[in-house]
């Protein structure tokens, strides 16, 4: 059975670097990036440009789970409401797969010198620390990853994903 990994967590936390490293660990594997889906000029977020990106994200990843050179899907993206991974999960809930849902969190101090490394504009920081919360009402388990290195929070997403550690 295919593997769905989904990782969320707020700007900053780490996320493309933990997918990044991950894809490279993992045989057969595939990456979507939810951001990608967003590379757009100008940046507009409306109703439907929102919609719009969410059906973009499902038809990759329905494309990725139809298709037989993929085991293990991994997909990440900012994911702060329940309401939007439900959407992008209803969208392919005719596909079997086995789903792991990850948010990756760490401390406001954390978040705020990763985003200040990352030399992200100043709204970032605030958007990312207000966020923080959110996640702890989704139906995902939070893995803080306050301290570690990309390499450590890399190996419990795969421990999660060999346990079978799921949340849908």
């Amino acid at each position: 059975m295919k593997n769905l990994v989904v990782i969320g967590g707020p700007k900053g936390v780490g996320k493309s670097a933990v997918c990044r490293e991950l894809l490279s660990r993992i045989d057969k594997a595939v990456w979507l990036d939810g951001d990608w889906c967003w590379l757009m000029h100008p940046w507009q977020v409306t109703n439907e440009t929102q919609a719009m990106v969410e059906r973009n994200i499902i038809v990759l990843l329905r494309n990725y789970l139809a298709c037989s050179a993929y085991e293990t899907i991994i997909f990440d993206w900012v994911l702060h409401s329940e309401l939007i991974v439900r959407t992008i999960l209803s969208g392919l809930q005719d596909l079997e797969c086995r789903l792991t849902r990850v948010s990756l969190v760490c401390t406001p101090e954390e978040l705020r010198a990763r985003l200040i490394a990352d030399a992200r504009p100043p709204s970032a920081l605030d958007e990312g620390v207000l966020r923080l919360p959110l996640y702890q009402a989704l139906d995902a388990p939070c893995l803080d990853t306050t301290g570690l290195t990309v390499s450590q929070v890399v190996d419990r997403v795969q421990e999660m994903i060999r346990t079978g550690s799921k949340h849908s």
